[in-house]
């Protein structure tokens, strides 16, 4: 009863006693991301000593989420709506409607309202691959209904993309954020964001015609060298593949394809030499994604079968 879900994605856990920590915060099943920092958290499971300022209340973010978001403002129609930012946490497929209307009449009760579809579609929540973002046109009128308006996306995706696609034309990189609010389209990939954030701008587009940015952002395939204490072998593999754990905490073993389909759960008895195995030979040839999950987190590996 201290915690609550605030629509669809947001999970909040409001600080109720006099502490600057938070205990007991269950995640329901799935991937919670640290609204604050971007740290990721397995669902199924309670967060303790959680630190909890008075400026900082507890918020996390189901992977998968598409939040739209006008500018800052005290009440709805206080500004136009002809800018408007998309924070999503890209996770297989998911989708949202949005609903607007002038935020001031009753008119919606008479029809007076839009529907956008937002639809995103790409690999597990963490790792690399081509990410789709599809706005739909907007259906539907209401007195204020912009004619065409600035998007922007927060992408929360944690490798730096080969390229950013509108409507299959690539956007220009920019070296800063500040650059890219300066210009009138591109992208800017900041790594230090939450763990990785693809900012994303178009030029003022038609709210009645849809439009598709793709991200593509694949991850390097050679995991030869230990990486957050784990090391896979070898990769590309025909086959067998290994997984060391220098720390022993190695808990269990997912693997997806690369559609974020799960082929494989392994849960994990420690053992003398922390070397598992995992055998992919009945599987084609291609890209699959390796999760291991060890404490309260999951790092994510990137595969090549041949």
């Amino acid at each position: 009863q201290y915690q609550f879900m605030s629509g669809e994605w947001m999970l909040v856990a409001p600080v109720y006693e006099s502490s600057y920590e938070r205990d007991s915060i269950y995640f329901p099943e799935g991937k919670f991301v640290d609204y604050w920092d971007g740290t990721v958290y397995e669902g199924s499971q309670f967060l303790n000593d959680y630190p909890a300022p008075l400026d900082k209340c507890p918020v996390f973010i189901r992977s998968g989420a598409i939040i739209p978001m006008y500018t800052e403002r005290l009440y709805d129609s206080q500004y136009p709506k002809d800018t408007i930012t998309y924070d999503v946490y890209p996770n297989g497929y998911s989708s949202f409607e949005l609903y607007e209307d002038d935020g001031v009449t009753r008119e919606y009760r008479n029809g007076a309202f839009a529907k956008t579809l937002i639809e995103c579609d790409g690999p597990i929540f963490g790792t690399g691959g081509i990410t789709t973002i599809n706005v739909g046109e907007s259906d539907g009128d209401y007195e204020g209904k912009p004619a065409e308006r600035i998007n922007l996306f927060e992408l929360h995706i944690h490798q730096h993309p080969q390229t950013v696609l509108l409507d299959e034309q690539p956007l220009d990189e920019y070296a800063t954020l500040e650059d890219l609010e300066q210009a009138d389209d591109g992208w800017f990939y900041d790594p230090d964001d939450r763990l990785g954030i693809v900012h994303v701008k178009t030029q003022p587009l038609p709210t009645d015609d849809s439009f598709e940015v793709k991200i593509d952002a694949f991850t390097n395939t050679d995991e030869s060298k230990t990486n957050n204490s784990f090391t896979i072998f070898p990769n590309p593999s025909s086959g067998m593949v290994y997984i060391q754990s220098t720390n022993n905490d190695l808990t269990e073993i997912k693997v997806y394809d690369y559609q974020g389909k799960l082929l494989k759960d392994l849960k994990i008895k420690s053992n003398s030499t922390n070397i598992y195995e995992i055998n992919l030979s009945k599987y084609p040839g291609g890209i699959y994604f390796i999760e291991l999950k060890a404490g309260a987190g999951s790092v994510f590996r990137k595969i090549t079968k041949l």
